[in-house]
């Protein structure tokens, strides 16, 4: 091959046959340098203008001839294919120039040749991101986490632990404050006996509290009036007048409790133990109550009537 350098076009034309005599496509040239191909064809067109100017015009042209393995042709004609005389300083340090630029000898407009580099960087980038958010978050927290979860197994341990422990503290709490409601029940009660046994020894003057007595039988009380006993055991009652609760609470065995009801509104007892509970109300006796264990409820009158409702629906 004629090796003299007469013009552009000449030296172009052999670059073209020495890539076509080795079996290099311009795409191939492309993946491995990654120039342009408009850039490709210019310089086997010899259209050196349309290279950029410069320090890539020189790259693009070296590129070029190692791919096709022109290394004679771009010796003899390297002067005269980028026009500057000086050449030498340029190509000198050959090895750092291509490292350092070679991700940048692509045409700076987005074409569809050389769009598959710059997903491939910003992939790259979008990767390291998350990489540097993600350690820099490890980085607050693993501190105070690390020598923990290598003794207990793990954050999932630790975590697992505290809602054990918040579970534990909160049944002390809750076990303290029934203890405490079951102290003050217990002295409530405690002194409500007390004060009903003063009321019984006539120790006790103008109580609000319903009264007491100690008589085996009661003997039947007035048409208005209402006495509750408890013939065995412990019995639990409630007394209440529309909204105003007289009483609610247990009357120890062989002690009576009398009520008086007056005005137009009945009274209400709740009997929680019927069958241990005798009722004297007026010219009526009843003993027990009712023979079952479950809860019943009664209202009086204050003409000595005896209803299951709030209305005068039936009798006792």
């Amino acid at each position: 091959m004629d090796r003299e350098c007469t013009s552009p076009e000449q030296i172009g034309k052999q670059l073209k046959q020495r890539r076509i005599d080795v079996g290099i496509t311009l795409e191939k040239i492309f993946e491995d340098t990654k120039i342009n191909v408009k850039y490709l064809k210019a310089i086997e067109n010899g259209r050196f203008d349309l290279l950029p100017s410069g320090f890539y015009r020189k790259i693009f042209i070296h590129e070029y001839c190692d791919a096709i393995g022109a290394d004679d042709l771009r010796t003899d004609c390297e002067q005269f294919l980028l026009g500057a005389g000086n050449i030498s300083d340029a190509i000198s340090d050959e090895t750092s120039g291509k490292n350092r630029d070679k991700n940048f000898i692509q045409d700076t407009q987005y074409t569809k040749e050389n769009n598959r580099p710059f997903i491939v960087v910003s992939g790259i980038a979008v990767v390291l991101a998350a990489l540097l958010v993600f350690g820099f978050r490890e980085t607050l927290s693993g501190a105070k986490t690390d020598a923990i979860d290598q003794l207990h197994g793990g954050t999932a341990r630790v975590l697992e632990q505290k809602k054990k422990g918040d579970a534990e503290l909160q049944r002390k709490a809750e076990e303290k404050a029934r203890k405490q409601a079951e102290e003050r029940a217990k002295a409530e009660e405690t002194a409500f006996m007390e004060e009903l046994e003063a009321e019984a020894l006539g120790t006790v003057e103008n109580s609000d509290h319903p009264k007491a007595d100690y008589g085996a039988v009661p003997q039947l009380p007035a048409k208005n009036e209402l006495i509750v006993k408890a013939a065995e055991g412990k019995i639990k009652i409630k007394v209440s007048q529309g909204e105003n609760v007289i009483y609610d609470g247990e009357i120890t065995e062989g002690k009576n409790m009398k009520f008086k009801i007056e005005g137009a509104v009945p009274v209400r007892v709740r009997y929680e133990n019927p069958n241990r509970t005798e009722v004297y109300f007026g010219e009526a006796a009843f003993k027990p109550l009712h023979p079952s264990r479950e809860g019943r409820s009664r209202y009086y009158w204050s003409d000595g009537a005896v209803t299951f409702t709030k209305q005068k629906t039936a009798k006792q």
